[in-house]
């Protein structure tokens, strides 16, 4: 009888092992989709800036209302990221860049403006998306930056 509380327990302990190791590869997996759509989102709002004119770019109206103002199609993590477009003169930073930012629940919002950018050669233009875990745990971050002529 004693063996068979045992055996039990041992077998008990086992499949408990084994279910927390399940539950960690999920969260690896969630962890690394959310990723790969936070890429794909960036992605897709990039070329939508690449394919604006120099005027648009540096308007901070356009930003807040044609970039930010739609969701790209088919991204389901969409609803969960925070976007913050920075956009500043380069090579030289200007000493108040354009940045828009657009909460998952609000309306976006143009947080600073720089008229003087419109007079720069290039822009870099930088996405930074932050997003929430899965299981509420850590805030994800990732941030795209490019070069654009005028």
């Amino acid at each position: 009888m004693i063996d068979c509380i045992f055996a039990v327990a041992i077998v008990g302990l086992f499949f408990g092992v084994i279910y927390s190791v399940c539950s960690q590869c999920m969260g690896l997996l969630n962890a690394g989709r959310d990723l790969n759509e936070a890429q794909q989102f960036s992605q897709q709002r990039v070329e939508q800036l690449r394919h604006s004119t120099w005027p648009q770019i540096t308007d901070p109206a356009f930003l807040r209302d044609s970039v930010l103002g739609s969701i790209p199609a088919g991204q389901p993590i969409a609803g969960r990221v925070s976007e913050t477009l920075t956009i500043d003169s380069y090579p030289t930073p200007a000493t108040t860049p354009i940045r828009v930012s657009r909460l998952p629940t609000g309306a976006p919002a143009v947080l600073t403006s720089n008229t003087a950018i419109a007079s720069a050669e290039m822009a870099r233009v930088t996405l930074a998306l932050s997003w929430p875990g899965r299981r509420g745990t850590k805030t994800r971050t990732i941030a795209t930056t490019v070069l654009l002529p005028r």
